[in-house]
């Protein structure tokens, strides 16, 4: 079974990035590195730290998909299964709830979990054409779960998802901007 995003040491994804801004009415344009630069062995796992549209967290590939985790120093203190393994859904659209499962500084799981985000798998076969590249892709859709008192704001993330390859084309959208990236270039 091939993983969602390959996760080596030095793995490296280069994007071409366009910023709309929608209260200006204008694109800028930018080259983004998302990279796998660390590793870290926890209770026998493997965890990857992955810099990703700049965000930096620790992930590792399972059966059941990609689960990301937050450390502070040695000890977990969150994990959740973030994006569903395609080969493990039957049907599309496959719509589920990311779960945070918490843990207090000495690692103690006594934190009620938090639902963070809605996923939904959208298709498992979107064709994605790249500078004359094309990409069978995974489209996932994110949406943050909000409470009525969130300071965050609402925001949609799309993702199109080559298994093996990784993120080919990325976009996130909130009420300011949207923010397209499309891969160009790829080290694994």
């Amino acid at each position: 079974m091939k993983d969602l995003i390959p996760l080596k040491v030095n793995n490296e994804w280069t994007y071409k990035q366009f910023i709309y801004d929608k209260t200006k009415s204008k694109t800028t344009e930018k080259i983004v590195i998302n990279k796998v630069s660390d590793l870290k062995k926890h209770d026998g796992q493997t965890w990857y730290l992955l810099k990703e549209f700049g965000d930096e967290f620790y992930v590792q590939n399972t059966d059941e998909g990609q689960i990301s985790a937050e450390f502070d120093k040695n000890t977990l203190i969150q994990t959740s299964l973030f994006l569903k393994n395609p080969d493990s859904i039957e049907f599309t659209p496959f719509e589920y709830t990311e779960v945070t499962k918490q843990n207090d500084l000495e690692g103690n799981s006594n934190i009620p979990d938090i639902d963070t985000n809605k996923i939904t798998l959208v298709s498992k076969d979107v064709p994605i054409i790249i500078e004359n590249q094309k990409y069978n892709c995974h489209e996932y859709e994110v949406n943050p779960i909000l409470e009525a008192d969130d300071e965050i704001e609402s925001y949609k993330i799309t993702m199109y998802i080559e298994l093996g390859t990784g993120i080919v084309k990325h976009i996130i959208e909130d009420d300011y901007e949207i923010v397209t990236s499309e891969l160009i270039n790829k080290k694994l």
